[in-house]
């Protein structure tokens, strides 16, 4: 039993989550209603904070995303396909970003086109779909040029610009479910988790990361200072445990065997 389990764990290791974890800092952000009561707020300063990470030596791309992939959440949506009238509404998780995200991540960019500074909140709404959403609501289908009709922000007809990777949002071992992106301009979250990708030892990063949000707004909250690769080995803690506890005990079992025979 403690072989199948550290078998398992060993498997569980290997899955590709879908981005690339290596040299990569987090840090969450929270914006006050006392200080950021509306959406053009939050929008001028990410611009300007990326503007400032993406200018700091060793910063190779910097962006913003809510929410964060393995960090204990999701954001499940409806949606409405407006060419299928009598098609049942369609569940997916969302994801708000701004551009410069999948590459700060590692995500592929399949098919279409990434978002970029112009898909701003005045701009015509767009979307990217995962492989899984594309396969599942559009089956033969080029779902590029699509129109999905959201309300995560006030009801919008958004145009399918891209298809991407898949992604393992909850845990290593969760499956693979329907997702769109939607630009960050376009839907500002009250709270976004910085994703920077350093050329090497993203954690160096974090004392000039909080000066650049202080030199910004030194009363703004900062929290969950951590790499990509301590959320991948979090999301795999449990499951080590309990493989590490059963090894244990089957050695100990084992120990007095010999003795015995």
């Amino acid at each position: 039993g403690a072989g199948l389990m550290l078998r398992t764990f060993q498997r569980l290791s290997g899955v590709d989550p879908g981005f690339k974890p290596e040299n990569v800092l987090t840090v969450g952000l929270s914006f006050p209603k006392a200080s950021y009561p509306n959406g053009e707020q939050r929008i001028a300063f990410v611009d300007r904070l990326l503007e400032r990470i993406g200018a700091v030596p060793g910063v190779r791309s910097a962006a913003t995303v809510f929410t964060l992939p393995l960090g204990g959440s999701n954001r499940p949506n409806s949606f409405r396909i407006p060419a299928r009238p009598q098609a049942p509404e369609g569940d997916a998780n969302y994801r708000t970003i701004s551009p410069g995200y999948l590459a700060s991540k590692g995500i592929p960019l399949l098919r279409g086109r990434a978002f970029t500074a112009q898909d701003g909140d005045t701009a015509p709404a767009v979307a990217l779909v995962n492989e899984t959403f594309a396969r599942r609501f559009f089956p033969g289908e080029d779902p590029i040029g699509k129109v999905i009709e959201t309300d995560e922000d006030g009801t919008r007809r958004r145009e399918i610009v891209g298809v991407v990777g898949d992604v393992r949002f909850l845990s290593l071992d969760s499956h693979l479910e329907p997702e769109y992106y939607v630009p960050y301009p376009q839907s500002p979250e009250t709270s976004v988790t910085l994703v920077v990708r350093a050329a090497k030892d993203p954690g160096s990063l974090a004392p000039t990361l909080r000066e650049q949000v202080r030199a910004l707004d030194p009363s703004l909250p900062l929290y969950a200072v951590r790499t990509m690769e301590e959320y991948v080995a979090a999301s795999v803690a449990d499951r080590r445990m309990i493989a590490l506890l059963l090894g244990s005990f089957a050695a100990v079992a084992l120990a007095p065997a010999p003795t015995g025979l």
